[in-house]
């Protein structure tokens, strides 16, 4: 009877844990997801910048003749 409590006990903390590894999956990939855009919407503008500023400076310094 002990060995049967114990058994039945064993597969109930087993169902638990593989729940927690479920949603911890799911909450590693929705942070990895946040991350990757964060980092996107940071990065790729400051990208835009370094590429786009010097040419602009370089055509409006040119229409104005300077």
């Amino acid at each position: 009877m002990d060995s049967n409590s114990t058994d039945e006990r064993l597969s109930r903390l087993e169902a638990k844990v593989d729940a927690v590894h479920a949603v911890t999956e799911k909450t590693r990939t929705y942070l990895l997801v946040i991350m990757w855009s964060s980092l996107a919407m940071i990065v790729a503008p400051l990208l835009l910048a370094a590429i786009l500023g010097p040419m602009l400076i370089a055509s409006f310094s040119a229409s104005l003749g300077i």
